[in-house]
């Protein structure tokens, strides 16, 4: 049973990590929202941003915040993910799920339906969603890249603050083997796969990253400069952060 007291202070602290900082400019680009119909709940909701012109493929965003269900959160993410990728060409769709351990289950049903329409499809997450993100990876061989930031890689493993492993356990239960991606096969190529981590997370730390490189030899990773200019999961970082990361992750979904 989980303890409710719990869990929301976790997610309220997470939560507050995220939003860091003011939402970015949503740009001009097309936006559309709704509601998908859930695996095992009546519905949670969307964010679709789109491209001036064809597009090279579609960005599945998920959220961080616990494995919680958040319509805020969606939006959160949706306005500082979608514009980065539309200037690239990409649709960005930004999806929520079902709070707890029925999450996994929404992401991949929504990544499928994704899947069937588009020939390219990149999985981003941060934190929480980061952990869901790699686990589509582990889960299906069919996505074009996938792209963390501060993620969960190894729910059992070092490198997580002592609330939020407690907070892990209660929502995935004792086996966390099952629900590890550091520990189960990566299923796409590993120069598809970047990690990035703030040195300065606290949260999750950069020890995560490295245990899931460690295990999926190959995979792309960058350690996030502190800094308090420019906002990244859980921390902020610098201007030559930010412009770190885009470059690796311009690297690491270029259509050949």
């Amino acid at each position: 049973m989980l303890r409710r007291s719990s869990i929301a202070s976790l997610t309220t602290t997470i939560g507050l990590l995220l939003a860091g900082s003011a939402a970015a400019d949503p740009g001009r680009s097309a936006v559309e929202t709704g509601a998908h119909a859930s695996v095992v709940a009546p519905v949670h909701p969307f964010n679709v941003q789109r491209p001036a012109g064809r597009p090279k493929g579609i960005v599945l965003g998920l959220h961080g915040g616990g494995w919680r269900s958040d319509p805020g959160l969606v939006a959160e993410y949706a306005s500082r993910v979608g514009p980065h990728w539309t200037a690239r060409g990409w649709v960005v769709h930004s999806t929520g799920y079902t709070t707890g351990r029925r999450s996994l289950a929404d992401v991949l049903a929504v990544y499928d339906r994704l899947k069937r329409r588009y020939r390219r499809v990149i999985v981003t997450g941060e934190s929480a969603g980061g952990h869901l993100a790699l686990m589509v990876a582990a889960r299906r061989s069919t996505p074009f890249a996938v792209l963390v930031e501060g993620a969960i890689t190894d729910p059992a493993g070092p490198g997580l603050r002592p609330d939020l492993v407690e907070g892990t356990r209660e929502v995935w239960g004792p086996n966390l083997a099952r629900v590890s991606p550091a520990t189960l096969p990566l299923r796409i190529a590993p120069r598809r796969v970047l990690l990035s981590n703030s040195v300065c997370d606290d949260l999750v730390m950069p020890t995560q990253m490295r245990t899931y490189r460690e295990r999926h030899p190959g995979v792309r990773t960058l350690r996030v400069p502190c800094g308090d200019t420019h906002r990244y999961t859980h921390r902020f970082t610098t201007l030559a952060g930010v412009r770190a990361l885009d470059r690796l992750q311009v690297q690491t979904v270029r259509v050949r």
